[in-house]
Formats: C-alpha cells, structure tokens, sequence
C-alpha cells in the first residue's frame, strides 16, 4: 500500500507526454474524466481504458501506474462486490463501476505521475488562480508520496529494532503502530517548520511573485488538445450508437 502511494512521485523523463504542456493535458483529463463520469456503457469504458494505457507505455510510466492500480486494487474488489449484490443488473453494473472507479483512478495518476508540481502550479496561475492557493495544492500533490517514504522508512528501522507488526490480535497490532505514528508525527511537524521557514527567507507573501521560466503551448501542445478532442468525438460516437453492452 505503501508503495502504491510512492508511485504517485512525479519522475522526469524526456517523453512526449512529459513535455507537453499541463495546460493541454489538463483538457484531456478534463474530456476523458467527462466520459467516465457520464458513461454507463462499458464498451466507452474499455476504449478509454485501453488509451490510458497506450499512453502511459508513451510516457514510459506503465510500471508505476500498475503499481497504484495494484495499491487500489482491494477498493476496485470492493465497489465491484457491493454493486454485485446490491443491484438488479448484478455483474454488468458491478463491471462498469469497478471499470468506471479504475480508469478514473488511473487517467488522474497518468497526469501526476507525467506533470512537474512546478510546471502544474504554474499552469494553474496562468488559469487565473492565486498564487498562495496554488502554492498549497502542489505541497499536498508532494506530502502524499513524501508521507509513504517516511512511514516506510520508520517501519524498516523499528522492525530492524524487532518491533513485529504482523504478529499478534488485532488490538495489539494497533498497539505496535504507536512507536510508527509518534515519530512519523514529530517528523512531519519538523518538515512544517522547515517549511515555513524556508518560504519566510524568501520573502514570501511579501511582494508580486516572479517566475523563473514561463509556460508556452507549442505546436505540439495544439496538435494534442486536437487529438482528445476528437478522441471526445469517437468517445461521443460509441457511447451513443454503440450500446452493445
């Protein structure tokens, strides 16, 4: 589980999805998280699906997506289950909400894992937001993979001390968690500190905010907001004419 949330870690890499703007990716995830939405029809579903996974092989990020789709997988086991016997429809419905909450999942990891917090907190100002907003969402975009690391750290170094979290009832394997949580806790209050000290050295909050580079949408960046607007016509086209399912 631990490292299903590790893989949500932005890795650069000098892929043509990595080096597109976020702002062009940011209307994909937009069209095709439209579809998932809207769409009870799992053949839509399938095709999104299947692209989601064409582009995560372009982006050289298929590893990493398995490995949150692996972290998640118990959750899609369980919207599939509840769905089975809480409908009517049975194994159609429970297909097509498990397939719905997966590629949902997936589409959203695909952009985090490929868009820079930099580039994205950028992106965002640029869509008019304030800076300080920005600023908070893309340090939560960090804390999430950075939290994973630091617990996995903390629970290798007491285990090597003998702490052994798998043995006993489950009252006293929520009692072994504490050594875990306390230094995990007094760490990540540390972090905080350093945090607000270093935005304080640098005068945030104090004056009109400078960027060291500027994004720019190149051709490229038209030629992919293109492509998903008409992967949203074929999307429209097969969720209207193609209800095999």
């Amino acid at each position: 589980m631990l490292r299903s949330l590790q893989s949500f870690r932005y890795i650069k890499k000098d892929t043509i999805i990595h080096n597109l703007d976020p702002r062009s990716k940011m209307v994909f995830v937009f069209l095709i998280a439209s579809f998932i939405f809207i769409s009870n029809n799992i053949l839509t579903l399938s095709v999104i699906l299947i692209l989601i996974i064409l582009l995560a092989f372009i982006a050289k990020s298929f590893t990493q997506l398995m490995r949150m789709l692996k972290g998640i997988l118990p959750w899609i086991i369980f919207i599939f289950v509840i769905n089975y016997f809480t409908s009517q429809s049975g194994l159609l419905l429970a297909s097509i909400m498990s397939l719905k909450f997966a590629t949902l999942a997936m589409v959203f990891t695909l952009f985090f894992i490929t868009t820079s917090p930099e580039d994205f907190m950028l992106a965002l100002n640029k869509l008019g937001l304030p800076y300080e907003y920005t600023l908070a969402f893309t340090m939560a975009m960090r804390f999430v993979p950075s939290l994973a690391r630091d617990l996995q750290i903390i629970i290798d170094a007491q285990k090597s001390r003998g702490l052994e979290l798998e043995k006993g009832n489950f009252i006293e394997r929520i009692k072994k968690y504490i050594p875990i949580l306390i230094p995990l806790i007094v760490y990540e209050i540390r972090r905080s500190f350093m945090i607000a000290e270093a935005l304080e050295s640098r005068a945030f909050g104090s004056s009109k905010r400078t960027f060291y580079y500027e994004l720019k949408i190149t051709k490229l960046d038209l030629l992919f907001i293109i492509l998903s607007c008409i992967i949203a016509i074929i999307l429209y086209f097969i969720e209207s004419y193609f209800r095999l399912f």
